[in-house]
């Protein structure tokens, strides 16, 4: 019996210490201060590092016009695709797992005097001409 609990543990620590070195193929694309290629930085960057330091998984990050990214994903070839919002993808072949959201996005809308206009949902800027800034 005492051979079985061993052989037992000794199956379970090789899992463990496999799954603690597992590499994860990351699509980002640039979007400061969330992603910056430029400098390979930015704050998933940063939660991507602490997170290999705690865990020991590795990330490896690549970073792609989001269309091809959104298309490598679906095509598995990509793991994580950090900061999609569930709605965008649910009619997606793979929807991807969500974990709690840690952020949201605000967007301000900036109209010229007296050129304003009611807007409660996104379909309200239907058809409109819109300018904005990026980061």
């Amino acid at each position: 019996m005492k051979i079985l609990v061993y052989a037992a543990c000794l199956v379970c620590a090789a899992w463990l210490t496999d799954a603690r070195c597992e590499t994860f193929k990351v699509g980002f694309y640039n979007y400061p201060p969330m992603m910056i290629e430029s400098g390979r930085t930015g704050i998933y960057q940063e939660l991507l590092d602490e997170l290999g330091q705690l865990s020991g998984h590795r990330f490896q990050i690549e970073y792609l016009p989001y269309a091809r990214l959104a298309k490598r994903y679906d095509l598995g070839q990509i793991d994580l695709e950090p900061g999609v919002f569930p709605g965008w993808v649910k009619q997606e072949r793979v929807p991807g797992v969500f974990s709690v959201p840690f952020g949201k996005v605000v967007d301000v809308l900036v109209f010229a005097p007296g050129k304003h206009f009611k807007v409660s949902t996104p379909r309200d800027l239907s058809g409109r001409t819109l300018g904005l800034v990026r980061g």
